[in-house]
Protein backbone atom coordinates (compact mmCIF):
# COMPACT_ATOMS: atom_id res chain seq x y z
CA UNK A 1 0.00 0.00 0.00
CA UNK A 2 1.44 3.58 -0.98
CA UNK A 3 1.85 5.75 1.60
CA UNK A 4 0.96 9.71 1.21
CA UNK A 5 4.19 11.88 0.80
CA UNK A 6 3.05 13.87 3.63
CA UNK A 7 2.18 10.82 6.25
CA UNK A 8 4.76 10.34 9.00
CA UNK A 9 5.37 6.99 9.19
CA UNK A 10 5.14 5.04 12.66
CA UNK A 11 6.79 1.76 12.73
CA UNK A 12 6.71 -0.75 15.44
CA UNK A 13 9.75 -2.10 15.54
CA UNK A 14 11.32 1.77 15.97
CA UNK A 15 9.59 1.12 19.43
CA UNK A 16 11.01 -2.04 20.27
CA UNK A 17 12.76 -0.59 23.60
CA UNK A 18 9.90 1.63 24.55
CA UNK A 19 8.82 0.08 27.86
CA UNK A 20 5.22 0.19 27.21
CA UNK A 21 5.05 -0.28 23.77
CA UNK A 22 7.91 -2.58 23.41
CA UNK A 23 7.33 -2.88 19.67
CA UNK A 24 4.02 -3.99 19.14
CA UNK A 25 4.99 -7.71 20.73
CA UNK A 26 2.92 -10.11 22.53
CA UNK A 27 4.21 -9.80 26.21
CA UNK A 28 2.72 -10.57 29.55
CA UNK A 29 4.72 -7.73 31.41
CA UNK A 30 4.78 -9.85 34.59
CA UNK A 31 6.22 -13.69 32.92
CA UNK A 32 9.96 -13.53 31.09
CA UNK A 33 9.81 -12.99 27.74
CA UNK A 34 10.30 -16.68 26.99
CA UNK A 35 7.52 -17.67 28.45
CA UNK A 36 5.28 -16.67 25.57
CA UNK A 37 7.16 -18.48 23.32
CA UNK A 38 6.23 -17.62 19.44
CA UNK A 39 2.51 -16.18 21.42
CA UNK A 40 1.08 -12.94 19.58
CA UNK A 41 -1.85 -10.80 20.66
CA UNK A 42 -3.43 -9.89 22.36
CA UNK A 43 -1.22 -7.11 23.77
CA UNK A 44 -1.25 -6.15 27.25
CA UNK A 45 -3.51 -2.82 28.11
CA UNK A 46 -0.30 -0.63 29.01
CA UNK A 47 0.94 -1.18 25.27
CA UNK A 48 -2.43 -0.51 24.21
CA UNK A 49 -2.41 2.70 25.75
CA UNK A 50 0.74 3.93 25.58
CA UNK A 51 0.08 3.65 21.39
CA UNK A 52 -3.19 5.32 21.44
CA UNK A 53 -1.38 8.14 23.55
CA UNK A 54 1.93 8.04 20.54
CA UNK A 55 -0.65 8.19 17.99
CA UNK A 56 -3.02 10.59 19.04
CA UNK A 57 0.37 12.47 19.77
CA UNK A 58 2.29 12.14 16.15
CA UNK A 59 -1.12 12.58 14.53
CA UNK A 60 -1.57 16.47 16.06
CA UNK A 61 1.84 16.98 15.12
CA UNK A 62 2.08 15.41 11.86
CA UNK A 63 -1.74 15.67 10.75
CA UNK A 64 -1.14 12.32 8.86
CA UNK A 65 0.60 8.97 10.07
CA UNK A 66 0.89 5.65 8.32
CA UNK A 67 1.29 2.79 10.76
CA UNK A 68 3.43 0.42 8.62
CA UNK A 69 4.91 -2.84 9.70
CA UNK A 70 7.43 -5.02 7.34
CA UNK A 71 5.51 -6.80 4.62
CA UNK A 72 6.64 -10.54 6.28
CA UNK A 73 6.24 -9.66 9.48
CA UNK A 74 2.45 -11.40 10.45
CA UNK A 75 2.28 -11.43 14.26
CA UNK A 76 3.66 -7.48 14.42
CA UNK A 77 1.35 -6.74 11.35
CA UNK A 78 -1.80 -8.20 13.20
CA UNK A 79 -1.11 -6.73 16.48
CA UNK A 80 -0.48 -2.96 14.17
CA UNK A 81 -3.96 -3.76 13.50
CA UNK A 82 -5.18 -4.51 16.55
CA UNK A 83 -3.39 -0.71 17.98
CA UNK A 84 -4.53 1.10 15.00
CA UNK A 85 -8.24 0.02 16.09
CA UNK A 86 -7.95 0.51 19.64
CA UNK A 87 -7.10 3.70 18.73
CA UNK A 88 -9.69 4.67 16.79
CA UNK A 89 -12.22 3.23 19.49
CA UNK A 90 -10.47 4.74 22.65
CA UNK A 91 -9.39 8.34 21.22
CA UNK A 92 -12.18 8.90 18.31
CA UNK A 93 -14.88 7.04 19.72
CA UNK A 94 -15.58 4.79 17.32
CA UNK A 95 -17.57 1.23 17.22
CA UNK A 96 -16.02 -2.18 17.18
CA UNK A 97 -18.58 -2.76 14.09
CA UNK A 98 -17.13 0.92 12.37
CA UNK A 99 -13.56 -0.16 12.94
CA UNK A 100 -14.26 -3.66 11.43
CA UNK A 101 -16.06 -2.25 8.09
CA UNK A 102 -12.84 0.23 8.05
CA UNK A 103 -10.03 -1.95 8.16
CA UNK A 104 -11.51 -4.76 5.92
Amino acid sequence: VPIPGEAHVLRLKDYATDPYIRGGVYCVPHYRPEAAGKATGPLALDQVVAFAGLLKQLLAQHGCVAVVTEPDDNSRSANAAVLTGAYLMIMEGWTAKTVAHSMG
